[in-house]
């Protein structure tokens, strides 16, 4: 039982009902119960479904002319076991039989799509008004399965589809828009289609959970490669095992030295190779890793006040932070006083502090130096959202230390807020 009303019958009524479900049986029935009698139901069986596509069936209620609806409910039952069943239901209805049907919506046309990474794209759709006759237009995808997708609705004559993916490695994708009455009456669809560039080949990326460790101990690895990639091929010197085809693999290294790391992104379409040369060191000095920012002279672009100056971005506190206002890009100088061999950075933005994840940074670069003239790139991280983030680095000697702020926030704050900036390194 799903509905109470109150629906009077008339000579035209009809009872309507759409669904998708992947079997015969069980049947599926829908029914309605009268005023006189609401607890009584009179059923109507839709029949036969077709598997995996959606149905329509209606029913003339005019034999029941006069009398009041007064419960809508839908019943399944089956004469054999079902284990696995499952039912969709688009529509229940109850219109008016003889209700003008609107025309098909003229001329829809894509204006515009901003295709990414081959396998996105935003889009624009237009088509002709059908005069006042129509409430609103729905826009629908047509599935590699013929199944439909709303994709959303407007009472204008445009509208705008972000992040619309490519399904299944589909070559053209199919659009239906339709209009719909002030009755909720559809009309007709009308499909219009455009098509994706050719399918793209993997970009291989990967990060590493740390850079510097002791004889026998293990490093994680995860793939940040394409979204494209089917499969995984890595290579691993000196590592225990020296291959592996898992996505994010675990490798033990029992001997000291400095090994590079290859992994290979692969798919129907061909293949991409990235190698980091002495990305990993295996070094009984892993044991002397320390946050050297702690003993670091500070110098900053701008500080508010003296509440929230530099030295608190590296005091090991995050009660207090650093915090710099006005256009970015806003930096951090560092110098450790001496060389170290660097390995990490660790950077607590306004989230670790408590406040809102909206002043996250979301773009930041760090690079390092040993003179403070010569100064070599080695994260750059474009889309952060995390409160605390961590970049291992393969190991470099450096004294210097430089954290630029390239996008402040996540919104259209500018200001700077980093509670603690940690370099984790050892002489």
């Amino acid at each position: 039982k799903l509905y109470k009303t109150k629906i009077p019958v008339e000579s035209n009524t009809e009872l309507g009902v759409v669904y998708q479900t992947p079997l015969a049986d069980p049947a599926l029935q829908v029914g309605i119960a009268f005023a006189q009698n609401p607890a009584d139901f009179t059923f109507f069986a839709v029949g036969e479904s077709t598997a995996g596509g959606w149905n329509k069936r209606s029913f003339s209620l005019a034999q029941y002319q006069g009398k009041e609806i007064a419960a809508i409910s839908l019943k399944v039952e089956s004469v054999s076991l079902i284990e696995d069943y499952s039912l969709s239901i688009g529509e229940i209805s109850v219109t008016a039989g003889d209700q003008a049907v609107l025309p098909a919506v003229d001329n829809p046309r894509i204006l515009a799509t901003d295709f990414r990474d081959g396998i996105y794209t935003d889009l624009r759709l237009e088509w002709q008004k059908i005069g006042k006759t129509a409430k609103q237009y729905e826009i629908y995808r047509i599935r590699p399965d013929q199944s439909r997708e709303f994709l959303g609705a407007t009472p204008n004559t445009v509208i705008y589809i972000p992040e619309l993916k490519r399904l299944n490695k589909e070559d053209i994708t199919e659009l239906e828009v339709l209009a719909l009455s002030p009755d909720n009456i559809h009309g007709e669809g009308v499909k219009v289609s455009f098509a994706w560039p050719k399918y793209p080949v993997p970009q291989a990326n990967f990060s590493v959970d740390r850079t510097l460790i002791a004889p026998d101990q293990q490093v994680a690895f995860f793939d940040l490669s394409s979204e494209v990639t089917e499969s995984w091929q890595w290579e691993f010197a000196g590592g225990i095992p020296g291959t592996s085809t898992e996505r994010n693999p675990v490798v033990r290294y029992p001997q000291e030295g400095v090994y590079a790391v290859t992994l290979i992104a692969q798919n129907t379409e061909g293949q991409d190779l990235l190698t980091k040369e002495g990305l990993i060191t295996v070094s009984t000095k892993a044991n002397l890793l320390e946050n050297v920012a702690l003993q670091a002279q500070v110098s900053a672009s701008s500080f508010v006040n003296n509440q929230e100056n530099p030295g608190f971005a590296v005091n090991g506190k995050l009660s207090d932070k650093w915090c710099a206002v006005g256009e970015s890009p806003h930096w951090l100088l560092l110098d450790l006083g001496e060389l170290y061999h660097l390995a990490g950075f660790k950077i607590s933005h306004a989230e670790a502090g408590n406040e809102s994840s909206h002043y996250n940074t979301r773009a930041y670069r760090i690079e390092v130096s040993q003179n403070g003239s010569n100064w070599l790139e080695v994260v750059n991280v474009l889309d952060n959202s995390a409160g605390v983030s961590t970049d291992p680095v393969k190991v470099t000697t450096a004294r210097y230390v430089r954290l630029s702020i390239l996008v402040p926030t996540q919104g259209g704050d500018t200001a700077a807020r980093i509670y603690e900036f940690e370099v984790y390194g050892y002489q």
